[in-house]
């Protein structure tokens, strides 16, 4: 008896180790894949972090697409329409291989439309010339290649930018617009700083064109959401002011400081996209990726303890207005710094927004990464390690990555890495 006591034990721990040994051979689980080494420099086991990687099937896990100046899409104006076809199946297959699914796309980057449009004309980044159209709508096409990969797009919006630095010019150094455009028919309503040009949506019927123009997307096309980006007014340039006087003298007689004023522009802007957007599609969101830096804190105004440009004050955009009026349906705060960055900490800024959303249950949080800054982080592990402390957070409902290029071309290995978290999530 005794001796067959033994014999069963020995079998056990054989199988064991034998199993043991055969995990050796099986292929990496992708859910829970690591590579390179953690902030900290050492070489930890997937799994062992404190937070598990990000898998809801229902967080947002997207791209941004930018087209102005041919950041992203096309590579080249004058495509032929196939050249451009091939290239927006190419940004879905790239998407889908890093474990995305969704893609924010530029789809109106100055006054101008990457869509068919009523209001606004055709882009000159696609054909060279502004007003000329491919033969084919290019919003309809990528909504159904990247339908087959069950990735949602999003339309991203540039509300008040009309033109940008490669805008084409006249010899009078006006920009050159085709007829269509708002801009030549209603020059009253745009302003100059910088040599750039923007809507002055401190004029009623500016706001009421942007919003028109946001519903006309949601209503004639299946985007899951409409977002607009951090340009509003434009960033401070030393020597160049906004040229509003008259417009604050008209309507910003409730305001005593024009900054007020401005801010207000911004959050009845908002509002009525908002608004205007859910009217035309109830099922399409919408929202807003502001400048990561609400205000700094001082004198208990409840900001971030961080040390830079404050969107607040600067360009004029109160994103805790927009939460706590519930205007957005998903905010996501550009935090392009990496962990231990001294002016503008990663985790810092994560927590503080993470407590601005605590409460308003209707508005989803979204955490923007800096993927273009990647090359120049000291630590290679940079975005996994930002994943994972956004992950822990209460309120996170996903993620959204500025830097297409370098996922494409996998630089650092940040596609492989998102592949690995994101990768087995369907």
């Amino acid at each position: 008896m005794k001796n067959i006591v033994l014999i069963i034990i020995s079998a056990v721990v054989l199988l064991a180790l034998s199993f043991g040994a055969f995990r050796l051979f099986l292929p990496p689980d992708p859910q829970n894949a690591k590579t390179g080494k953690t902030a900290a420099g050492s070489d930890t086991a997937a799994g062992e972090d404190d937070t598990d990687p990000p898998r809801r099937p229902d967080d947002i896990r997207g791209v941004w697409i930018a087209t102005v100046d041919n950041i992203d899409f096309p590579s080249k104006q004058g495509l032929s329409d196939e050249e451009l076809k091939a290239e927006l199946d190419d940004i879905v297959s790239t998407s889908a291989s890093a474990g995305l699914n969704s893609i924010f796309f530029q789809v109106r980057p100055t006054s101008d439309a990457l869509y068919y449009s009523s209001i606004f004309p055709a882009s000159a980044y696609v054909s060279g010339r502004q007003g000329e159209a491919p033969g084919f709508d290019i919003l309809e096409y990528l909504i159904g290649s990247a339908k087959k990969d069950n990735i949602k797009i999003y339309a991203w919006i540039n509300p008040m930018r009309v033109t940008a630095s490669g805008s084409p010019k006249g010899e009078d150094g006006y920009p050159v617009f085709a007829e269509s455009n708002p801009a030549a028919s209603h020059a009253d309503t745009v302003f100059e700083y910088n040599s750039l040009y923007y809507y002055n949506i401190g004029l009623p019927e500016v706001r009421d064109m942007i919003s028109e123009g946001a519903a006309e997307v949601a209503a004639n096309y299946a985007v899951a959401g409409v977002v607009f980006d951090d340009y509003f007014y434009p960033y401070p340039k030393e020597g160049c002011t906004v040229n509003d006087e008259a417009a604050f003298a008209e309507y910003g007689a409730d305001f005593g400081d024009i900054a007020d004023w401005r801010r207000d522009n911004v959050n009845k802007l908002i509002k009525l996209c908002r608004d205007s957007v859910k009217a035309a599609n109830e099922d399409c969101s919408f929202g807003v990726s502001p400048f990561g830096i609400w205000q700094n804190l001082h004198e208990g105004n409840g900001g971030s303890q961080t040390n830079g440009l404050e969107a607040y004050s600067e360009i004029y955009c109160d994103a805790l207005a927009w939460i706590e009026g519930e205007y957005v349906d998903f905010i996501c705060p550009q935090i392009y710094w990496n962990i231990g960055y001294p002016a503008a900490e990663y985790k810092t800024l994560v927590d503080w927004w993470n407590n601005a959303v605590d409460g308003h249950d209707s508005v989803k949080l979204l955490i923007g990464h800096g993927v273009y800054k990647i090359s120049g982080w000291e630590n290679e592990n940079e975005i996994y390690d930002q994943l994972i402390f956004a992950a822990s957070k209460k309120n996170y409902r996903g993620s959204v990555f500025y830097g297409y290029s370098e996922i494409k071309a996998d630089t650092r290995g940040v596609r492989s890495t998102l592949s690995g978290l994101f990768g087995g999530i369907q």
